[in-house]
C-alpha cells in the first residue's frame, strides 16, 4: 500500500492512493454539481412553464402533447384512486364482503407528522438506528404534472427515383 503525503488547506495528510482517488472524485463531483445545478433550475423553470401551458389545454385526459415541430413536450398526470374509508363500510354491505375484497384492497396510509423532525435531528445511537429504518420505509408519491421534452422521431422519406423524383 503506497502512502503519499499531501498538503490540503495548509495541513499535511498521509493518504493511500485509494484515499487520494476518493478525494479527487468527491472534488470532481462538487465541480460537476456546481455546473449542473443552474441548468437543473433552468430546466425546472422551462418544465413548469410547459406544464402551465398543458394545464390550460388539458381537458379530461391524462396526457397533453405539445408539438414543437422537431421536438415535443409530453405532459402527463397520474391519478391515484381510493375509496373514502367512511363510504367503504357502506360499500361492503352493498357489494358483500367477497366482492368488495375482489374489487378493492385495504391499505393503511401513514403520513409523517411534524414531530418526525425530532427523530431525524436526533443524534443518539438508538435514534440513528430507528432513523435509518424510518427513512427506508418512507415513500414519496407525486401526481404530476410530469413533463418530458424529447426529439421527435424522423419520418421515413419517400424513396427517390434515379433523377430525384419520388418513386412510383
Amino acid at each position: 500500500m503506497t502512502i503519499k503525503e499531501i498538503r490540503l488547506q495548509g495541513k499535511k495528510y498521509r493518504l493511500t492512493k485509494e484515499e487520494i482517488h476518493k478525494i479527487n472524485l468527491i472534488r470532481k463531483g462538487l465541480e460537476l454539481q456546481d455546473k449542473i445545478q443552474p441548468l437543473q433550475k433552468e430546466m425546472k423553470r422551462v418544465k413548469d412553464e410547459l406544464a402551465a401551458i398543458a394545464i390550460d389545454l388539458r381537458g379530461e385526459g391524462k396526457m397533453v402533447r405539445l408539438d414543437g415541430i422537431v421536438a415535443e413536450a409530453i405532459v402527463t398526470w397520474k391519478k391515484k384512486i381510493i375509496v373514502d374509508p367512511l363510504k367503504a363500510e357502506e360499500l361492503k354491505k352493498t357489494l358483500g364482503k367477497r366482492d368488495f375484497t375482489l374489487f378493492f384492497e385495504g391499505r393503511a396510509e401513514y403520513r409523517p407528522t411534524k414531530e418526525l423532525n425530532l427523530l431525524i435531528k436526533a443524534r443518539d445511537k438508538g435514534a440513528k438506528l430507528k432513523k435509518a429504518e424510518v427513512l427506508g420505509a418512507l415513500e414519496i408519491k407525486e401526481n404530476g404534472p410530469y413533463v418530458e421534452v424529447k426529439q421527435k422521431k424522423e419520418r421515413r422519406k419517400a424513396k427517390r427515383g434515379k433523377y430525384g423524383q419520388s418513386g412510383t
